[in-house]
């Protein structure tokens, strides 16, 4: 059996991709907000579309919620908005990589 499940990591990549395509268009209307506001907005957009795509396979027969998808959507949000805040601060100069 594999260590991560092809289901898992499937949730993972794309609640990642989708995360970071939430949190460039906040800044785009979130310009004069600070980026913690924009971080927390796009955590909990995705959060909340995880569990709504969870509670939608609760009315589609043959599939079943599953709790552990709902958290590894909610943590790949978390990975990508991680992900973005060392790539600001790598282009700010405030690290660097040598």
């Amino acid at each position: 059996m594999p260590v991560i499940p092809f289901d898992k990591a499937a949730h993972a990549i794309e609640y990642t991709c989708f995360a970071l395509l939430i949190n460039r268009t906040l800044s785009h209307y979130l310009r004069q907000s600070s980026a913690r506001l924009q971080y927390i907005l796009t955590w909990l957009a995705v959060s909340a579309f995880g569990g709504l795509d969870e509670l939608f396979q609760s009315t589609v027969p043959g599939r079943t919620p599953d709790v552990f998808d709902f958290l590894t959507d909610s943590c790949a949000g978390a990975v990508a908005i991680a992900l973005v805040i060392l790539w600001r601060r790598r282009r700010r100069g405030y690290f660097s990589f040598k």
